[in-house]
C-alpha cells in the first residue's frame, strides 16, 4: 500500500510478468505434449484404438520412468556448480549420469523389444496385431533416451525460452504430421507422427545443449552403440515375427543384446554395482 493512500495496491517487481510467463509457458506446453496425442487418437481413431495406444505408450515409456531418479539428481548439482562457478565439473557429471541412463534404458528397451511378441500375445489378439507399432515406439524411445537429460540442462541453465521453443516445435510438428498420417495409417501413423516430431524437437534440444550452453559435454559413444543394437534387434524381431517366437527365443535375444551393449560399451562390474546401490538408495 503506498504512503498517503487509503486504497490497497499491488506491487509487482520489475520483470515479474516476463519471468512468470517464461516459467508457466513451458509447463503448459509440457502438459499438452503429454496428453495431446491421446486426445487426438480418441477424436480420430476412437476409444478402442486409444486403449491400445495408451497401453503401448505406457510400456514404451517405462525406461524413462526408471531413469527419473538419476535425472532428478542432476538439477541440484547443476545449480551448485553454477553458484560455485565450477561449470567445468558438469563434464564429469554428464559422463557418469549419461552412462547410467544408457545402461538402464538399454536393458529395459532390449527386454521390451525381445519380449514384444509373447507379451502382446499375452495381452490379447488386438494387442498382438499392433506388434510393428510397438516396435516402432520402442525404437523412438531409444533415440530419445537422453532427452530428459537435455531438458534438465536447458532448464537448469535458465534457458526457459529455449525450452519453450523446443516444446512448441514438438507440438506443431506432431499436429502437422498427425493430420497427414493418422487418418491414412491409423496407429502406425500416430506413432510415426509422434516419433518424428519428438526427434525433430530432440535434435534442436541437442543443438542447444551442445552449441548454446556454457557446458563442455558431448554425446557419449554408448548412445550410438545403443541405437545400433536396438535398431538391429527391432529389425530381427520384426523380420522373424511369423517364424520364430516364444519365451526361450526372446530370452536369448535379450541376453545377447544386453551383454553385447555392456561389453562393447566398456561397462565395468563396479559401475553396475554402484548403479544398483544408487537405485536401492532412492527406494529407501
Amino acid at each position: 500500500m503506498p504512503h498517503g493512500s487509503g486504497r490497497p495496491s499491488w506491487f509487482l517487481p520489475a520483470g515479474f510478468w516476463s519471468f512468470a510467463l517464461a516459467v508457466q509457458i513451458p509447463s503448459a506446453l509440457a502438459l499438452l505434449h503429454q496428453k495431446m496425442d491421446e486426445m487426438f487418437v480418441l477424436r480420430v481413431l476412437g476409444l478402442s484404438q486409444l486403449g491400445i495406444y495408451f497401453v503401448l505408450s505406457q510400456l514404451s515409456g517405462s525406461a524413462e520412468l526408471l531413469i527419473n531418479f538419476l535425472v532428478d539428481g542432476v538439477f541440484p548439482a547443476l545449480f551448485n556448480f553454477q553458484a560455485a562457478g565450477r561449470l567445468d565439473k558438469t563434464e564429469e557429471l554428464h559422463r557418469r549420469v549419461a552412462r547410467y541412463i544408457l545402461a538402464i534404458s538399454a536393458t529395459t528397451i532390449f527386454f521390451l523389444i525381445a519380449f514384444a511378441s509373447p507379451l502382446l500375445h499375452f495381452l490379447g489378439p488386438r494387442y498382438a496385431s499392433s506388434h510393428s507399432v510397438f516396435l516402432l515406439l520402442l525404437l523412438f524411445a531409444t533415440l530419445d533416451c537422453l532427452g530428459p537429460l537435455n531438458h534438465t540442462y536447458i532448464v537448469g541453465m535458465k534457458k526457459l525460452n529455449s525450452w519453450s521453443v523446443v516444446q512448441t516445435m514438438r507440438l506443431v510438428g506432431f499436429v502437422i504430421l498427425f493430420t497427414l498420417l493418422a487418418g491414412r495409417y491409423g496407429l502406425l501413423g500416430v506413432v510415426l507422427a509422434r516419433g518424428f516430431a519428438w526427434m525433430l524437437a530432440g535434435a534442436l534440444a541437442y543443438w542447444i545443449v551442445l552449441k548454446r550452453l556454457a557446458l563442455r559435454i558431448s554425446i557419449p559413444r554408448q548412445y550410438f552403440l545403443y541405437v545400433a543394437i536396438s535398431s538391429a534387434l527391432v529389425a530381427l524381431c520384426y523380420g522373424m515375427r511369423d517364424s520364430v517366437s516364444g519365451w526361450g527365443w526372446s530370452t536369448l535375444l535379450f541376453v545377447v543384446a544386453t551383454a553385447s551393449f555392456l561389453l562393447l560399451g566398456g561397462y565395468r562390474p563396479a559401475e553396475l554395482h554402484e548403479l544398483i546401490d544408487l537405485r536401492r538408495g532412492e527406494k529407501n
